[in-house]
């Protein structure tokens, strides 16, 4: 399971899912790990916030999930969804979220994505919209769960 994140909280993805390397990140003008991150926020009275979902988010049938039960992005159950997917995390990577914002009417109309992409849309209104500027750091790889595209993103803030 992947999950879109902002400003420090993995939720929904246990850490053990995760390489050694994967769990790092740098938070507080030092490298930590994702639960020591939360502790540290927690510590010091700072409320992280969440964004958890996939990006597209269409299933293979039952009669065909077999074959593509496989994290290989390969398995995205179709080549637009994969597009919309790999083109959303190069504009988060970059912090232009402008572009993003931009995309999701057509993003939703196309790709089906999870829960038409709600998770990201409150939080980067949280974030002040499209001048958030924040870069997003990706951990561990895209992939396909049964079809839907998924990744780990961190928004330090």
């Amino acid at each position: 399971m992947g999950a879109v994140i902002g400003a420090g909280l993995l939720s929904h993805v246990p850490s053990i899912m995760l390489s050694e390397e994967e769990r790092k990140l740098h938070y507080g003008g030092r490298d930590t790990t994702f639960p020591r991150a939360l502790q540290d926020m927690y510590q010091e009275r700072i409320q992280p916030a969440e964004a958890a979902g996939g990006l597209s988010h269409q299933f293979w049938s039952y009669d065909e999930m077999a074959q593509h039960a496989t994290p290989d992005p390969d398995h995205i159950f179709n080549e637009t969804n994969r597009a919309y997917d790999e083109m959303i995390i190069d504009f988060l990577k970059q912090g232009n979220h402008t572009a993003v914002i931009d995309i999701v009417p057509e993003f939703r109309g196309k790709c089906a994505p999870e829960g038409l992409f709600a998770h990201y849309s409150m939080l980067i209104g949280a974030l002040g919209g499209k001048s958030c500027k924040v870069v997003a750091s990706q951990y561990g790889t895209y992939e396909s769960a049964l079809g839907t595209g998924q990744v780990m993103l961190w928004f330090p803030l």
